[in-house]
């Protein structure tokens, strides 16, 4: 099934281009028998309110894509929105004119999409492309306020023309790469900004999928998670320098477990940052001068940066040993509990040159 975009000029198309398209559906059609029903490429005319996806009219034979079905836009104009308003699912889209999906979610899986104008997903909606081999490129400016994104199995999901991320409201964000292969790549992403009053902003490569923020410097409001677990995954925050909350309570996840690795070689004030390294895992932390929290899991690492503990909880388990041979003097300064906890056999928490402890007189506990 293949339909040409519909004109919205008064003017007749001139018989070579009337020829050229129908010649194309015709070829298009040839190709679409030899494939079989199950497989369509379903064209955009525009013949209804020439913006809503789900308006029959828009479609050749007013007929909606299916799951299916290859969605080409062709000869729309960037400066066009075409909007989302509730769940679709598509093998495919080419897209000329501007893609919004504003309520439901968009899922692709197969071949590969891109969308030339504008690309938007609103707070709380999500895009999700999934298989091996399957794509979506997003190179215009692209808008995720708040929007949830996903590559599963082996796909890859790449917005190029995204410089700042911002949550608007207070529901968590999932940025989440999933399978062996599975990639979600923002090279361009510098700031995450996220909603100071709840929820989280959480970034999952799990089972060998891998997160690619390349340029991403800042962190700021909110609470941030970055996780990275399974042979193969990689959470790449090479650039990131800053974590910079807008409250006390606020503060910053990192960990690796099961051959994941983080990769945050340049965050060094990890004052509200919550550090985790489990069996197998990897992540760079020497640079670190200071910590909220560790907890360590069966593994043992130098912590060579680390000019103070005063605050910072330190959790081992499972045979994990951390010796900070450099700390002389301790110091609470909230009304917060603070725990040291070795727990397991071989577990090591040595403090060694250590003299001196000191509480805070208003409350809590060490």
């Amino acid at each position: 099934m293949i339909k040409q975009h519909r004109s919205t000029s008064a003017t007749q198309d001139p018989p070579s281009l009337v020829h050229s398209v129908r010649a194309l559906a015709a070829g298009l059609a040839v190709l679409h028998f030899a494939w079989g029903a199950s497989s369509a490429t379903v064209l955009w005319t525009g013949g209804g309110d020439g913006v809503s996806w789900h308006q029959a009219g828009n479609w050749l034979n007013n007929v909606l894509p299916t799951a299916a079905d290859d969605v080409v836009i062709s000869d729309v104009d960037s400066g066009v929105t075409i909007t989302i308003v509730s769940n679709v699912v598509v093998q495919s889209v080419q897209c000329s004119a501007s893609l919004s999906i504003a309520g439901g979610s968009m899922s692709l899986t197969k071949g590969h999409s891109h969308v030339e104008g504008d690309f938007t997903v609103a707070a709380s909606r999500s895009l999700t492309v999934s298989g091996s081999g399957t794509t979506f490129t997003g190179r215009s400016p692209t808008s995720v306020s708040g929007g949830n994104l996903y590559a599963k199995s082996g796909a890859v999901l790449e917005l190029s023309g995204m410089a700042e991320a911002m949550r608007t409201g207070g529901y968590d964000v999932v940025w989440q790469a999933e399978g062996a292969g599975s990639r979600l790549v923002l090279p361009e992403l510098t700031i995450m900004v996220a909603f100071p009053g709840g929820a989280w902003w959480r970034l999952n490569a799990s089972s060998g999928g891998r997160i690619e923020l390349p340029a991403l410097a800042t962190l700021t409001n909110g609470w941030f998670s970055a996780y990275a677990d399974g042979t193969g995954s990689v959470m790449d925050l090479s650039a990131l320098t800053a974590y910079q909350p807008s409250r006390s309570d606020h503060y910053f996840t990192l960990e690796a477990r099961n051959n994941g690795s983080v990769l945050v070689p340049l965050l060094t004030d990890g004052r509200d940052t919550v550090l985790a390294l489990r069996s197998g895992g990897t992540m760079p932390v020497g640079q670190f001068t200071r910590l909220q929290r560790v907890t360590l899991d069966a593994v043992s690492v130098a912590f060579s940066g680390l000019a103070t503990v005063d605050d910072t909880s330190l959790y081992l388990e499972n045979g994990a040993v951390l010796e900070l041979p450099g700390i002389v003097e301790v110091t609470h300064t909230g009304s917060f509990d603070v725990a040291w906890q070795a727990k397991g056999a071989g577990s090591r928490l040595v403090l060694g040159a250590v003299t001196n402890l000191v509480g805070f007189a208003n409350g809590s506990w060490w």
